[in-house]
């Protein structure tokens, strides 16, 4: 499947979030609050309770869209994904034809985000935060399985076209990801400073990338 119109797609089925709650709205008010919690202090303060009293509802009423606590963070951090991915495509773009320097882009806005938007990437990183959260549409869950197949498909386009060392596509997209993610992590927990991580981080997916060619 390919990347950009997988998201398309789940840019149809987008959940809009909007400021306060309006008839027929709850989920998006739901997840816009929730957002907010997690933004200001962390995933950790998420309450279901006080969400729903924070948007003017009652406690039952979120447990009519979402399963529990975990189910409205899985909608926050698909909400996160997609903001994300818009940005993604973007630096995919500047990056040219190279299937193996569009790998590097996504590899370079994974770590973006975690100096960006720290909380919501924390949140995105969790254990089972990449599954569907119950209100997702069938576009965005489709978008969600073709995530996990991006790379992998990057990683064989650079080797068809020659960008790419030979190899298991699978060891050189796990040592892309795992670089990517690694400097995401050290940013995160305050191992790296943020001042200046973004030059940090390109120089060492540069330093990555003559190992991949």
């Amino acid at each position: 499947m390919c990347y950009a119109s997988s998201v398309s797609k789940a840019r149809v089925g987008r959940t809009r979030v909007r400021r306060g709650y309006h008839h027929g709205d709850l989920v998006s008010a739901l997840v816009q609050e929730a957002t907010r919690v997690v933004v200001e202090r962390g995933h950790e303060a998420v309450s279901v309770r006080e969400i729903a009293r924070a948007v003017g509802v009652s406690p039952a009423a979120p447990f009519k869209h979402f399963v529990d606590r975990e189910d409205l963070l899985r909608a926050v951090a698909l909400e996160a994904r997609l903001r994300h991915v818009d940005r993604s495509l973007e630096a995919m773009r500047a990056a040219g034809d190279d299937p193996l320097l569009q790998f590097r882009a996504l590899g370079l806005e994974h770590v973006r985000q975690a100096l960006r938007e720290p909380a919501l990437a924390r949140l995105c990183m969790r254990p089972g935060m990449d599954a569907p959260p119950s209100t997702a549409t069938d576009a965005q869950r489709a978008w969600l399985a073709a995530l996990h197949t991006q790379n992998d498909a990057l990683v064989r386009r650079a080797q068809a076209a020659g960008t790419a060392r030979a190899g298991d596509p699978r060891v050189i997209e796990l040592a892309g990801v795992a670089m990517a993610h690694g400097l995401a992590t050290m940013f995160l927990e305050g191992m790296l400073p943020a001042e200046g991580g973004e030059a940090l981080a390109e120089q060492v997916l540069d330093v990555l990338g003559t190992g991949l060619r």
